[in-house]
């Protein structure tokens, strides 16, 4: 689904997203061939999330529109904004991903 710059999301558009995120969270938590539980999990941004990376089961970063960078430390339970390099609401991440726990990049 395309978004483009100066669209305001539909409240299903920002839903689709969040079941995107939390699909992803889930199938990195689960070993293959068990069976899933789906569970709805509140995240830290109002603002659209355009990708996601998880380094271990645990540690994952989320960046998206706005300038929004948010990291998870248990799985994707609880979200925590995370301070950007550059300053503005203009700013829009279009991906993130991390050599190793401590070196990554976010690209926008």
């Amino acid at each position: 689904m395309a978004s483009f710059r100066g669209e305001r999301m539909l409240p299903w558009d920002r839903t689709l997203h969040r079941v995107v995120l939390l699909a992803l969270v889930l199938l990195l938590r689960c070993p293959s061939g068990q069976s899933v539980s789906w569970t709805t999990l509140p995240i830290a941004s109002p603002n659209k999330l355009n990708a996601v990376h998880f380094w271990s089961r645990e540690e994952g970063w989320s960046v998206g529109s706005k300038n929004t960078i948010i990291k998870t430390t248990n799985g994707g339970v609880n979200w925590v904004a995370q301070e950007s390099p550059l300053s503005g609401p203009d700013v829009t991440w279009q991906a993130v991903s991390f050599a190793s726990l401590d070196v990554g990049w976010a690209v926008g």
